[in-house]
């Protein structure tokens, strides 16, 4: 069959509850069926300066100091709770060191096109501030790749497995279980 239209991205920004009780922002693109009845999407980033002082200098900042952009998604629409074809392959992206969900955006849209699902998860130090780490080690990069993999398999994401990422995140994809990095 041939892959989705460019227009036939599907968008939504999820939470992964992970065990410790961490709850994890996370982008999902999908491939869509190419109705355009959905609302386009946009991407909510923040950028928390608390998080970024706190992460490199040790300083007890709050995640509050923030400030939120919408960013322009061309071509791909609002999906909220969709689902794709049982056996749809799903890649794992992973942002670096001090980044995002959205790093990787272009990425995750790509892949969708061509007919996969992608999932970003944050990770403990996004600079985004979007949620608190455990301290304990129960929101490591491990353990939220696990929570983002659950995900797309309930989403019908039960193909092949697949990871990317840039710089820590690269480090992060090496690790994704069944994955070929």
């Amino acid at each position: 069959s041939a892959a989705p239209s460019a227009a036939a991205i599907g968008y939504d920004d999820v939470v992964l509850d992970l065990p410790c009780g961490a709850r994890v922002p996370a982008c999902v693109w999908l491939p869509s069926d190419g109705t355009d009845a959905a609302p386009p999407a946009s991407y909510k980033y923040r950028i928390s300066a608390g998080r970024l002082v706190k992460t490199i200098l040790g300083l007890p900042t709050p995640d509050a100091i923030a400030r939120t952009f919408a960013l322009d998604a061309p071509g791909v629409r609002a999906a909220p709770g969709a689902t794709v074809k049982d056996g749809t392959p799903v890649v794992v992206v992973a942002h670096g060191f001090l980044g995002t969900r959205f790093d990787l955006s272009k990425f995750g849209e790509a892949l969708a096109r061509e007919g996969a699902v992608a999932i970003a998860p944050d990770f403990d130090e996004t600079l985004a501030g979007s949620y608190t780490p455990d301290k304990d080690g129960g929101s490591s990069r491990d353990k939220i790749v696990v929570a983002a993999l659950e995900h797309a398999k309930r989403r019908g994401a039960t193909g092949a497995i697949g990871s990317l990422g840039h710089s820590a995140g690269a480090a992060t994809a090496l690790k994704v279980p069944n994955s070929k990095g």
